[in-house]
């Protein structure tokens, strides 16, 4: 799918809060797709707290998935946890993932690898700069640990015309019960001309205990 071909109208293009958040429901939707999510958008007035919904097929089955989309100036608190915990309680067998353009707070991590519900966590930005610091930034950022919960300097809101990148990918303990053998890596490649990032959601066949790439990403400039 082309993003920016979806988001042709003009409300998408327009700045206000709702249109920001469909764009980057949008751009989400379209990031995930590449690492062999099945989604629709689902984001409206009645969508009771699911943005996005579809599968997520992988070597060995295929798995229910509800999403929600959080922009944000500041990376999310727990709140954001119990609020999917919610949504999912009306989802049964469903893993709900939460995609935020800020990323998520030490405390909102402490309480997504307590939850008893099935997550992922993702942090996917936008950016329209295609300069080689910009990838160092939000590598370097994304690495930063905050207890002060400021927000990240790298955000763009215009999702419209974005680039999506996807910083990382976390399962917490439900999650790996409900996909075993699913595992996230990240590589950081440092060139002389220009620093890149490969992030990898790996399978691991219980059986033979041999790993394949579901799907590999390679985000550079």
């Amino acid at each position: 799918m082309n993003f920016t071909r979806s988001c042709c109208n003009a409300k998408c293009f327009s700045t206000s809060s709702v249109s920001i958040g469909r764009s980057y429901e949008l751009l989400s939707i379209d990031v995930l797709k590449k690492y062999c999510f099945d989604l629709l958008h689902r984001g409206s007035s009645g969508d009771k707290g699911v943005d996005f919904s579809g599968r997520w097929v992988l070597p060995m089955n295929t798995v229910p998935i509800i999403g929600q989309c959080k922009v944000s100036k500041k990376m999310l608190s727990p709140t954001v946890v119990r609020e999917l915990e919610g949504v999912l309680s009306h989802h049964a067998d469903h893993v709900g993932i939460l995609v935020a353009s800020r990323g998520f707070s030490s405390a909102a991590v402490e309480a997504f690898n307590w939850s008893s519900s099935p997550m992922m966590f993702c942090h996917i930005v936008g950016s329209k700069r295609k300069q080689p610091t910009i990838w160092k930034k939000l590598f370097e950022s994304e690495t930063e640990t905050s207890d002060n919960n400021k927000a990240a300097p790298v955000a763009n809101n215009d999702f419209s015309s974005s680039i999506g990148i996807l910083l990382s990918c976390l399962l917490n303990s439900k999650a790996q019960k409900i996909m075993p053998g699913v595992s996230v890596a990240k590589r950081h490649i440092l060139g002389k001309y220009r620093h890149k990032m490969i992030v990898e959601i790996l399978y691991t066949s219980v059986d033979c205990h041999k790993t394949n790439a579901v799907r590999t990403v390679r985000i550079r400039q």
